[in-house]
Protein backbone atom coordinates (compact mmCIF):
# COMPACT_ATOMS: atom_id res chain seq x y z
CA UNK A 1 0.00 0.00 0.00
CA UNK A 2 3.26 2.12 0.74
CA UNK A 3 4.59 2.13 -2.51
CA UNK A 4 1.19 2.50 -4.24
CA UNK A 5 0.67 6.00 -2.28
CA UNK A 6 4.63 6.71 -3.37
CA UNK A 7 3.96 6.40 -6.79
CA UNK A 8 0.42 8.26 -6.49
CA UNK A 9 2.56 11.34 -4.77
CA UNK A 10 4.98 10.75 -7.57
CA UNK A 11 2.90 10.94 -10.39
CA UNK A 12 1.02 13.99 -8.58
CA UNK A 13 4.23 15.94 -8.05
CA UNK A 14 5.40 15.16 -11.38
CA UNK A 15 6.98 18.72 -12.22
CA UNK A 16 9.52 18.14 -9.24
CA UNK A 17 10.33 15.13 -10.69
CA UNK A 18 11.09 15.90 -14.26
CA UNK A 19 13.00 18.71 -12.96
CA UNK A 20 15.09 16.77 -10.33
CA UNK A 21 15.87 14.74 -13.14
CA UNK A 22 17.08 17.30 -15.34
CA UNK A 23 18.95 18.95 -12.87
CA UNK A 24 21.01 16.51 -11.65
CA UNK A 25 21.46 15.11 -15.20
CA UNK A 26 22.91 18.78 -15.76
CA UNK A 27 24.68 18.78 -12.84
CA UNK A 28 26.21 15.56 -13.61
CA UNK A 29 27.42 16.92 -17.10
CA UNK A 30 28.97 20.21 -15.16
CA UNK A 31 30.87 17.86 -12.90
CA UNK A 32 31.89 15.90 -15.57
CA UNK A 33 30.68 12.95 -13.66
CA UNK A 34 30.40 9.88 -15.87
CA UNK A 35 26.48 8.67 -15.60
CA UNK A 36 25.67 4.68 -15.80
CA UNK A 37 22.11 5.37 -15.67
CA UNK A 38 19.55 7.68 -16.58
CA UNK A 39 15.90 6.30 -15.03
CA UNK A 40 13.24 7.95 -17.21
CA UNK A 41 11.09 5.92 -15.14
CA UNK A 42 11.93 7.71 -12.02
CA UNK A 43 8.36 8.88 -11.41
CA UNK A 44 7.65 5.27 -10.25
CA UNK A 45 11.46 4.34 -8.82
CA UNK A 46 12.93 7.09 -7.55
CA UNK A 47 16.92 7.35 -7.86
CA UNK A 48 16.62 9.75 -11.35
CA UNK A 49 20.53 9.48 -12.09
CA UNK A 50 22.96 6.64 -11.24
CA UNK A 51 26.67 8.04 -11.16
CA UNK A 52 30.06 6.01 -11.14
CA UNK A 53 31.66 5.24 -7.75
CA UNK A 54 34.40 6.04 -8.40
CA UNK A 55 34.42 9.41 -9.09
CA UNK A 56 36.15 12.02 -6.75
CA UNK A 57 34.52 12.51 -3.54
CA UNK A 58 34.05 16.38 -3.62
CA UNK A 59 32.20 15.95 -6.98
CA UNK A 60 29.84 13.27 -5.29
CA UNK A 61 29.19 15.52 -2.56
CA UNK A 62 28.42 18.60 -5.05
CA UNK A 63 26.11 15.70 -7.05
CA UNK A 64 24.39 15.58 -3.49
CA UNK A 65 23.72 19.46 -2.56
CA UNK A 66 23.61 21.08 -5.89
CA UNK A 67 20.17 19.47 -7.00
CA UNK A 68 18.85 20.81 -3.62
CA UNK A 69 20.09 23.91 -3.55
CA UNK A 70 18.65 24.97 -6.90
CA UNK A 71 15.20 22.77 -6.61
CA UNK A 72 14.46 24.96 -3.62
CA UNK A 73 15.95 28.49 -5.36
CA UNK A 74 13.73 27.24 -8.02
CA UNK A 75 10.51 26.09 -5.95
CA UNK A 76 10.79 29.61 -3.60
CA UNK A 77 9.80 32.24 -6.87
CA UNK A 78 6.38 29.66 -7.56
CA UNK A 79 5.60 29.53 -3.99
CA UNK A 80 5.82 33.44 -3.55
CA UNK A 81 3.75 34.23 -6.38
CA UNK A 82 0.93 31.44 -5.01
CA UNK A 83 0.77 33.40 -1.92
CA UNK A 84 0.79 36.70 -4.01
CA UNK A 85 -2.25 35.12 -6.34
CA UNK A 86 -3.80 34.01 -3.20
CA UNK A 87 -6.73 32.43 -5.05
CA UNK A 88 -7.92 31.03 -8.15
CA UNK A 89 -6.26 29.24 -11.02
CA UNK A 90 -2.53 30.98 -10.95
CA UNK A 91 -2.48 30.11 -7.36
CA UNK A 92 -3.07 26.65 -7.33
CA UNK A 93 -0.80 26.09 -9.99
CA UNK A 94 2.29 27.85 -7.93
CA UNK A 95 1.13 26.41 -5.51
CA UNK A 96 1.38 23.20 -7.20
CA UNK A 97 4.66 23.89 -9.02
CA UNK A 98 6.16 25.40 -5.47
CA UNK A 99 5.43 22.31 -3.48
CA UNK A 100 6.45 19.77 -6.30
CA UNK A 101 9.80 21.09 -6.94
CA UNK A 102 10.75 21.42 -3.27
CA UNK A 103 9.47 18.32 -2.39
CA UNK A 104 11.93 16.75 -4.73
CA UNK A 105 15.01 18.56 -4.21
CA UNK A 106 16.28 16.06 -1.26
CA UNK A 107 19.03 13.49 -2.30
CA UNK A 108 18.16 10.11 -2.92
CA UNK A 109 18.78 7.39 -0.40
CA UNK A 110 21.71 5.55 -3.21
CA UNK A 111 23.40 8.85 -3.24
CA UNK A 112 23.77 8.91 0.13
CA UNK A 113 25.07 5.09 0.50
CA UNK A 114 27.47 6.32 -1.91
CA UNK A 115 28.42 9.33 0.15
CA UNK A 116 29.01 7.48 3.28
CA UNK A 117 31.32 4.02 1.35
CA UNK A 118 33.24 6.93 0.26
CA UNK A 119 33.17 9.47 3.78
CA UNK A 120 34.57 5.36 5.15
CA UNK A 121 37.35 5.15 2.36
CA UNK A 122 38.53 8.77 2.76
CA UNK A 123 39.26 8.62 6.40
CA UNK A 124 41.03 5.06 5.86
CA UNK A 125 42.94 7.27 3.56
CA UNK A 126 44.07 9.70 6.63
CA UNK A 127 41.56 12.25 5.03
CA UNK A 128 40.02 12.68 8.78
CA UNK A 129 38.22 16.27 7.68
CA UNK A 130 35.77 14.31 5.60
CA UNK A 131 34.26 12.75 9.03
CA UNK A 132 32.48 16.42 9.01
CA UNK A 133 30.52 14.85 6.35
CA UNK A 134 28.66 11.76 8.42
CA UNK A 135 25.91 14.08 9.88
CA UNK A 136 25.00 15.37 6.33
CA UNK A 137 24.70 11.34 5.30
CA UNK A 138 22.78 10.77 8.58
CA UNK A 139 20.66 13.98 7.56
CA UNK A 140 19.87 12.25 4.14
CA UNK A 141 19.10 9.00 5.62
CA UNK A 142 17.02 10.24 8.18
CA UNK A 143 14.88 12.12 6.01
CA UNK A 144 14.47 9.18 3.33
CA UNK A 145 13.21 7.20 6.53
CA UNK A 146 10.81 10.39 7.09
CA UNK A 147 9.66 10.55 3.96
CA UNK A 148 7.07 8.07 4.69
CA UNK A 149 5.40 11.04 6.61
CA UNK A 150 5.65 13.10 3.99
CA UNK A 151 8.46 15.01 5.19
CA UNK A 152 9.26 15.87 1.51
CA UNK A 153 5.66 17.92 0.57
CA UNK A 154 5.66 19.39 3.78
CA UNK A 155 9.34 21.05 3.48
CA UNK A 156 7.29 22.47 0.12
CA UNK A 157 4.39 23.32 2.32
CA UNK A 158 7.35 25.24 5.26
CA UNK A 159 8.84 26.85 1.91
CA UNK A 160 5.33 28.68 1.18
CA UNK A 161 5.07 29.15 5.25
CA UNK A 162 8.26 31.01 5.68
CA UNK A 163 7.74 32.82 2.30
CA UNK A 164 4.43 34.17 3.65
CA UNK A 165 5.90 34.78 7.19
CA UNK A 166 8.50 36.57 5.88
CA UNK A 167 7.23 38.67 2.72
CA UNK A 168 3.72 39.20 3.36
CA UNK A 169 3.65 40.07 6.96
Amino acid sequence: MGILIGIIVRFITFPGVVLDLIVNFLIAKLLKLEIIRINLLSILTGNPIVIKEESRYYKILLFSILPFIIMTLIAIPFCYKAIEFNQGKKFLICLWLGISIAAHSFPEIEIGKLIWKRTNEEIKNKNYITVLIYPYVIFIFIFRILHVLWLDILYGVGILFLIDYYCFK
